[in-house]
C-alpha cells in the first residue's frame, strides 16, 4: 500500500476489509504490476536463497 500511498509511514497495518476494499478497486493490471514488484524486492533481498537448486536455479518462483 506504500506503493500507492507515496511515503507514508503507517503505525500500524490498515485492518483487512480496509485492504480487500482498496484492492478491490485496481484495475487487474496494477495487481500483476504490485506482484511482479514484490517478487522482484524478495530477490534483491536474497530471500529465496535457501529454495535454489544446485545453488543455480530457484524452485518456487513463478511469475
Amino acid at each position: 500500500m506504500n506503493l500507492f500511498y507515496g511515503d507514508v509511514k503507517l503505525e500500524e497495518l490498515p485492518h483487512y476489509d480496509t485492504i480487500n476494499n482498496f484492492l478491490s478497486r485496481l484495475h487487474p493490471e496494477k495487481l500483476g504490476e504490485i506482484r511482479t514488484y514484490m517478487i522482484k524486492e524478495l530477490l534483491k533481498k536474497r530471500s529465496f536463497e535457501r529454495f535454489r537448486i544446485n545453488g543455480k536455479y530457484w524452485g518456487i518462483i513463478t511469475l
